[in-house]
């Protein structure tokens, strides 16, 4: 190819053709988020901690289904879904999960990561005062958990986030998901292609 050849509107747009189809051949089968809660845990995960009481059944309040996980937490206390045989993380992007404050709110609490039976990440007070009987969303990056792109995760717990000072109020927590990976919009590549197509045969028309 002549080095001095300049690329023609033709040849940019053949190129442009080309990566929209290569991403699309590219784009891996979407992943369904991972419901570690809902109605109940998740085959595999158990309600795993200290110093805590619960119900996985709990009739109200409830964000979504008929039932929601109630928490009460005593000094030092935690609780939260974990699987002992670990499981691989690929492909999530992020924790999601909605909390209740309860009729008293003013709840502290801690968000740990667990994988290889070690906590490994701890955001201190990550729930700080969700409101009374207020449903709150939270979303975190498994990475900020330390738990992204790994073999070996176990799950997360909610901890007393007054580390031993005093108990927590109780709380709801309900649909505690892992969310996946945002992919290339199939949609859009493909009106990429067909913008680029119609570029082509305007110019072979005229």
């Amino acid at each position: 190819m002549d080095k001095n050849m300049k690329p023609t509107p033709t040849t940019k747009v053949f190129s442009l053709i080309g990566v929209a189809l290569a991403l699309l051949a590219a784009a891996p089968t979407a992943r369904a988020n991972l419901l570690l809660y809902d109605e109940t845990l998740a085959p595999g995960f158990y309600a795993n901690g200290w110093n805590n009481t619960y119900d996985l059944a709990n009739p109200s309040p409830v964000y979504s289904g008929s039932v929601s996980w109630k928490i009460d937490l005593t000094p030092w206390g935690g609780l939260g879904p974990i699987s002992f045989s670990g499981m691989n993380t690929t492909g999530y992007d992020s924790l999601s999960f909605w909390i209740n404050g309860g009729a008293a709110g003013n709840q502290d609490l801690n968000l740990t990561g667990v994988r290889g039976g070690q906590v490994v990440s701890g955001l201190w007070h990550f729930v700080k005062d969700p409101g009374a009987n207020t449903w709150v969303h939270y979303t975190v990056p498994l990475s900020a958990l330390l738990v992204a792109n790994v073999s070996d995760f176990n799950g997360v717990r909610f901890t007393d986030g007054s580390f031993g000072v005093n108990s927590q109020p109780t709380f709801y927590v309900d649909r505690i998901e892992l969310t996946t990976v945002p992919e290339p919009s199939t949609a859009a590549l493909m009106g990429l292609a067909a913008v680029g197509a119609l570029f082509l045969g305007r110019r072979r028309a005229s």
